[in-house]
C-alpha cells in the first residue's frame, strides 16, 4: 500500500479544510521493527526510470495527467524534476478508480 503521513502542522491543517477525508489532526509517526529479513522501499524512482515505466506500461499511463507526463519528461533541472514528481504522484493519487 501507498502510505503518506503528514507532520503535525499539516495534519491539523487537513483536517481543518476537509474533516471528512482527514478524521485525525494528529500526525501519525511509526517505527517499524524487522523481526525477520525484510526490504522496505522510501522515496521515489529516478524521473528517468519513472519515464520508462509510463511508456512500457500503458496501463501505469494511463492514470497520469497529460501535464504530469510533460513534466515528467521535460525536466531538465533539479527544480522542474522535482515539479515534474510532484505533478506526477499527485496525478496518480488522484487517478479515477474507472481508469485504474
Amino acid at each position: 500500500s501507498i502510505q503518506a503521513h503528514p507532520d503535525k502542522l499539516k495534519a491539523e491543517q487537513l483536517h481543518a479544510n476537509n474533516p471528512n477525508a482527514y478524521g485525525d489532526s494528529n500526525h501519525k509517526p511509526e517505527m517499524a521493527i524487522a523481526l525477520t529479513p525484510f526490504e522496505a522501499m522510501c522515496g521515489f524512482r529516478r524521473l528517468e526510470e519513472i519515464a520508462v515505466l509510463l511508456k512500457k506500461h500503458p496501463e501505469f499511463a494511463s492514470c497520469i495527467s497529460e501535464e504530469a507526463k510533460i513534466a515528467v519528461f521535460m525536466s531538465s533541472n533539479p527544480e522542474a524534476q522535482k515539479d515534474g514528481l510532484h505533478k506526477l504522484f499527485s496525478s496518480f493519487m488522484t487517478c479515477p478508480k474507472q481508469v485504474s
